[in-house]
């Protein structure tokens, strides 16, 4: 939450989370975020997270 007050202009509704621990993957549902989980998230049902094995992976995703 920091960063949105150090910089204001960053839209979260084309923004994306990735992250390694379910506390990454908790602050992207709560907001509203699309979530990759290097090695977690597959057992998150709400929200638009996906599970990935590697950063890498997660370029197949973003056009």
């Amino acid at each position: 939450m920091q960063a949105l007050d150090k910089y204001p202009q960053i839209d979260l509704n084309t923004s994306v989370m990735i992250g390694d621990s379910d506390a990454d993957m908790l602050l992207a549902q709560s907001l509203n975020m699309k979530g990759f989980g290097i090695g977690v998230g597959k057992e998150y049902k709400e929200g638009d997270i996906t599970q990935v094995s590697s950063i890498k992976e997660v370029m197949m995703f973003i056009p």
